[in-house]
């Protein structure tokens, strides 16, 4: 979360050339994170070394494999992201608002993902009480 408020900070000082890279960090953690988080709560022979290790395109693969609504998201920020930190930039001109847009849509997405979880628990909860 810090990493992705440094980048509004960068944008808002106009300095294109790090929220690029900075936003394609945030992807990063972002994805690992949530990867990371969700070993305990699904059924994968993922582990927290295999995500932490991985290059970001693998992480992405493998956390999101069977959510392809969000990986659309994170994908496309991945590739914009990896086209700022090299020399010649193959991104449109409002590549970097794109990038917000799916970051933002995506960890909404997410949220909504973990607050369904969180919902889940509560009625299995509620549930055993009642047994």
């Amino acid at each position: 979360m810090e990493i992705y408020k440094q980048c509004i900070q960068a944008q808002n000082n106009e300095l294109v050339e790090l929220t690029g890279i900075g936003l394609r960090r945030a992807i990063e953690f972002l994805v690992k994170d949530y990867g990371i988080f969700m070993l305990n709560h699904s059924d994968t022979d993922l582990t927290k070394e295999k995500i932490s290790k991985d290059s970001l395109y693998n992480a992405i693969q493998d956390v999101f494999k069977d959510d392809t609504f969000i990986f659309e998201y994170i994908d496309e920020s991945r590739w914009i992201g990896n086209n700022k930190t090299h020399y010649t930039d193959t991104s449109e001109d409002d590549s970097i608002n794109e990038m917000f847009n799916f970051i933002e849509a995506a960890a909404n997405l997410i949220v909504a993902k973990l607050t369904s979880l969180k919902a889940r628990n509560h009625r299995n909860g509620r549930s055993k009480k009642k047994d």
